[in-house]
């Protein structure tokens, strides 16, 4: 039994509990989870408290790192719980990694099914894996796996160049393979047969991974029926300056860029020559051309021209500027009023006589 035989014992004995109680009320505060409060004793055991409470606190701001997305945190002062603590933000880490690559990939999806063409996913064995949304609805089919399961009867035996539509879509898709990118037209067909004319682009991508070919189809339908309402509209107007009974030509520079077939019977003029050459007089083609660069255009203006054979031609000019191939020109219509011009001077010579 220890006897307070002195105060000095006595006072050693209330200095121990002193520093007992400051103990218990750091390791009270450690447990209520205040690491702030300041260890008011000294020597060996406030040394172990104090580095417990400078691990305890960078342990805190740790844990708060890792709430805000830095994995990175290692702790290796605690034993066992490091090890647990370092494995649980391991696969934090991985599960957020995780989340965001599955949430990207539904994001892609969404942007892929949204978008106005039809995509396709090629893999190296020229197997047709994926597409998107558009690729049914271009074709009238239901689903995306109903257009993956029929894919090969969405274009005709034949390409119009004459190659099999297997063979060529196997070559086009290694030599996107090989190339990175090609781009080329595509004869495609709906389950009935209907032809939907497309331009195909295919593009070496990188998946995890392998690479993979994603192939782009754009529907040319509207295109093709722009292309030939035009093409129609310039076949009938050629008929029309091909069988026009007035002279027509187009100009850049007094050279003949193009002329109907009348204007060459009639003046014998053909591509590359100059105009001025069958003008009688070269003042009249210098006051056309002041005319033209003052007006920007000819209304009507009399000339004299002699043709190939030697004859001379009265004609009425007309001239316009015209964006010929990208080029400032001159588009040109001669009338020959030679027969009228003739008969005027009858009429007249015949009045004068009348009036003798």
């Amino acid at each position: 039994v220890y006897a307070l035989d002195t105060e000095q014992d006595d006072n050693d004995l209330i200095a121990l509990y002193a520093d007992l109680s400051a103990v218990r009320e750091t390791l009270r505060h450690f447990a209520e989870g205040n690491f702030e409060r300041e260890i008011p004793i000294r020597g060996a055991v406030a040394g172990y408290l104090k580095t417990l409470q400078a691990n305890l606190r960078h342990l805190t701001w740790q844990v708060e790192q890792v709430a805000e997305g830095d994995f990175s945190q290692r702790v290796d002062f605690m034993g066992n719980f490091s090890k647990a603590f370092n494995s649980l933000t391991a696969q934090l880490e991985n599960f957020v990694a995780e989340q965001k690559e599955h949430e990207a990939s539904e994001r892609t999806q969404i942007m892929l099914d949204a978008t106005p063409l039809c995509c396709n996913f090629w893999d190296e064995n020229m197997n047709n894996v994926d597409c998107n949304l558009e690729a049914a609805k271009l074709f009238g089919l239901r689903d995306k796996q109903e257009y993956l399961d029929r894919f090969n009867e969405l274009s005709p035996e034949f390409q119009p160049d004459g190659k099999r539509s297997a063979d060529k879509a196997k070559e086009k898709i290694s030599e996107a393979f090989k190339n990175g990118r090609v781009v080329f037209e595509w004869m495609h067909q709906k389950p009935d047969g209907e032809p939907i004319p497309a331009e195909i682009t295919l593009v070496r991508v990188w998946q995890k991974d392998h690479y993979i070919v994603a192939g782009y189809t754009r529907d040319l339908r509207e295109l093709k029926k722009t292309q030939d309402a035009l093409e129609r509209e310039r076949l009938l107007l050629l008929d029309i300056l091909n069988t026009s009974p007035i002279c027509f030509t187009i100009i850049d520079n007094d050279v003949v860029q193009f002329v109907n077939p009348f204007m060459q019977d009639f003046f014998g003029v053909n591509v590359g020559e100059k105009l001025g050459n069958y003008l009688v007089n070269t003042k009249t083609q210098h006051e056309l051309e002041d005319d033209f660069a003052k007006d920007a255009r000819i209304n009507w203006r009399p000339g004299t021209i002699r043709n190939k054979k030697g004859e001379i031609k009265e004609m009425l000019t007309n001239a316009f500027p015209v964006n010929y191939f990208g080029k400032e020109a001159v588009m040109i219509w001669l009338v020959d009023v030679t027969q009228i011009r003739q008969i005027e001077a009858d009429l007249r010579k015949a009045k004068e006589t009348a009036e003798d």
